[in-house]
């Protein structure tokens, strides 16, 4: 008869997804995941707004390109914001004197161990994207010669102006609808999806700097790497519509540098054109 070995009862370590999950319930138990993220949210926008200022005062006058720009410049404060998160929240840990490699490894074993929160919220203020200098009032389009564009005078040429302005000033609320709701969304989108995010940031970044001496296995990814690959898309598309909003916008009133020459430009085209049309009638 055959020997029946017995079994090694050997500890299996536990997964990156596992480790995930853990810190998940850790940030959701003891911190306020979304509340952190929406103020790191808002600290980004701030850079947006005073990157577009600053570039507005070095002479790139075209919005498209200052609004893109300007996101870039956010988005690289958005990944440094990050890290410093990352930091905070790993030196709270070692300065309570607990072993985050310990704690999650028991954690699946049973073990139940007690955590005072930690208080790492970055605070900061939000901003927008209008861009740089004071309204400026423009010389209005509606002086222009209705005999001579439309074959008719009187009443008959101004419904046709009216109506070429009002073709015209209809991509204004979209551009500006767009560019608000694109902005929203993305914030909602990485608002909501916080507490998985800082969790996968959390675990690769304590892979990677050692701090799991349990595991013997190193992540193949870095918390950089993660942050990009979770966040690029959402900051990629909503650069994307808002620069192109701003196109729209410029091109709807011409000589307008920012939003809001913008806005006093199509103020006071409408202004002139609804005094025109009195006055005809």
């Amino acid at each position: 008869m055959s020997k029946i070995k017995p079994r090694s009862h050997r500890t299996t370590q536990p997964s990156r997804a596992q480790l995930v999950a853990r810190w998940r319930t850790y940030l959701e138990k003891n911190t306020n995941p979304r509340l952190q993220m929406m103020l790191i949210v808002a600290l980004t926008g701030m850079l947006g707004f005073l990157g577009t200022f600053l570039l507005f005062h070095l002479g790139m006058h075209a919005m498209w390109l200052r609004y893109f720009c300007a996101f870039c410049f956010a988005y690289i404060g958005f990944i440094l914001m990050l890290r410093l998160w990352l930091s905070l929240d790993r030196h709270g840990l070692l300065e309570g004197g607990v072993d985050a490699a310990d704690l999650l490894i028991n954690a699946g074993h049973g073990h139940s161990i007690s955590l005072e929160p930690t208080a790492n919220s970055l605070q900061g203020g939000g901003g927008d994207f209008s861009g740089a200098g004071s309204s400026t009032s423009f010389e209005s389009a509606s002086n222009v010669s209705t005999p001579s564009l439309f074959g008719g005078t009187g009443e008959e040429g101004a419904k046709s102006v009216s109506s070429l302005a009002d073709a015209d000033d209809i991509w204004v609320p979209i551009a500006l609808c767009a560019l608000i709701l694109a902005i929203l969304l993305s914030t909602l989108y990485v608002v909501y999806s916080a507490p998985m995010l800082l969790a996968e940031l959390m675990v690769d970044f304590l892979l990677t700097t050692g701090f799991y001496r349990h595991l013997k296995k190193q992540a193949d990814g870095t918390w950089l790497r993660t942050a990009v690959r979770k966040t690029i898309w959402p900051f990629l598309f909503t650069g994307l519509v808002v620069s192109l909003a701003g196109w729209i916008l410029q091109t709807s009133a011409p000589g307008a540098q920012n939003l809001s020459q913008v806005l006093s430009f199509h103020a006071s085209t409408s202004s002139d054109q609804s005094t025109q049309s009195k006055s005809i009638q």
